[in-house]
């Protein structure tokens, strides 16, 4: 994901250092001298660079808005037209001598922000952990049980994009539902903020850093996770699937009620058999993108396990188009039966890999592989009765 930095403070420069770090390509803007940001764009690594506010805007896909209160307008003067833009903020609505905040109750600085940027998709998050406790969460981020973080907005996709790289960087992301709900989560950020300022609570003795409230069991994320908003697609192409390999045994059935010449059974392993294992992948990856997982990874190994088998076995089936004697292949049959099942499986593998810095895409692209299996599946099953009922006539 590509992701400006507007700012350069504690919380933008540690925000951004780990989104660089978690893959995403980063821009780091608006600093009060150059060399701070190239220091910035050097110690995040290979994927950081440095920009102007116009710069890390216009190709970015999320925005971390992270100034303070009285820098806003100068801010939004110098990125010029966000509309439409995924806008996270981390920033509070804090005075000139940061000893309070400037809105509070009746509204929030996350909803004065919408009203200064109506075209743009605001989300309030990461204003209620400090800074300092960033990296510690970064590094522990493989833990089974994690730090919640709350986050709200209007935006459906926004609030997905920023569920995201609070995942990233190492919380669990706890949807609090609208923009308003900032009202309650700024202020309640302002009481960590005043004892930290003070030193009282030092960053080794925060077990949460949101909610305070440690999780003690591992939470089941749902609708809170990347694969959520794929069940659905799921739940039906699984079905389909599932359908499709029960009315294959049937068809079957039916047409072996006659007598099978013997080349029969080595054309079968070649063309009937792939389409019952087409099937049976996009059921099982179904089911893989269905499971409740704590996050992607898990079901990135399975399903790159299952890409990877998939490419070794049409590298069989094609041993088996070759050997058997029964049918002289076409090239519809290869494109088929060899070149779309290896494409698809080849596109698993792949996207296994860059789930890791690019879930979104990768799920799409898992998504398409199913499809695509299943049409291919869908195409030589339909090919195979044709062939029997219209070309192959029954022996008298």
């Amino acid at each position: 994901m590509r992701v400006g930095i507007l700012g350069s403070g504690l919380m933008g420069s540690k925000l951004g250092t780990l989104f660089a770090r978690a893959g995403h390509e980063v821009v780091f803007s608006y600093a009060r001298t150059m060399e701070k940001l190239n220091k910035l764009a050097h110690d995040a690594g290979r994927n950081a660079r440095v920009g102007t506010p116009a710069e890390a805007a216009r190709e970015a896909e999320a925005l971390l808005l992270a100034v303070h209160w009285f820098r806003m307008q100068d801010l939004f003067k110098q990125a010029g037209d966000l509309s439409r833009k995924v806008i996270v903020t981390c920033s509070l609505p804090m005075n000139a001598d940061d000893t309070g905040l400037v809105v509070a109750h009746t509204s929030s600085g996350a909803e004065e922000r919408a009203k200064m940027l109506p075209n743009s998709r605001i989300v309030a998050a990461f204003h209620t952990v400090p800074s300092e406790v960033l990296f510690d969460v970064y590094e522990a981020r493989g833990k089974r049980i994690r730090p919640s973080l709350v986050y709200c907005g209007d935006d459906h996709s926004a609030k997905a994009v920023a569920g995201e790289l609070i995942r990233d960087v190492g919380f669990d992301p706890v949807d609090t539902g609208p923009l308003r709900v900032a009202r309650y989560s700024e202020p309640f950020a302002l009481c960590w903020w005043r004892k930290w300022r003070t030193r009282e609570q030092p960053a080794r003795n925060w077990r949460t850093v949101s909610t305070g409230l440690e999780n003690r069991r591992p939470l089941n994320r749902g609708g809170m996770t990347a694969l959520a908003g794929w069940q659905n697609f799921y739940v039906i192409v699984g079905s389909s699937a599932g359908a499709l390999i029960g009315l294959q045994f049937v068809v079957l059935s039916l047409i072996t009620s006659r007598r099978t010449p013997q080349t029969d059974l080595g054309a079968g392993h070649a063309f009937a058999t792939p389409t019952i294992v087409h099937f049976a992948v996009v059921l099982g990856l179904s089911g893989i993108l269905i499971a409740p997982w704590e996050g992607i990874d898990i079901a990135a190994v399975l399903w790159g396990l299952v890409g990877v088998g998939g490419i070794v076995y049409a590298v069989i089936v094609i041993r088996r188009m070759r050997g058997q004697t029964a049918y002289q292949p076409e090239f519809e049959d290869w494109l088929f039966h060899v070149l779309l099942p290896i494409a698809a499986y080849v596109t698993l593998a792949v996207s296994a890999y860059a789930a890791w810095s690019h879930s979104r895409e990768a799920l799409f692209a898992v998504g398409a592989a199913a499809l695509l299996l299943l049409f291919v599946g869908i195409h030589n099953a339909w090919d195979a009765v044709t062939y029997h009922v219209f070309v192959r006539k029954p022996e008298g």
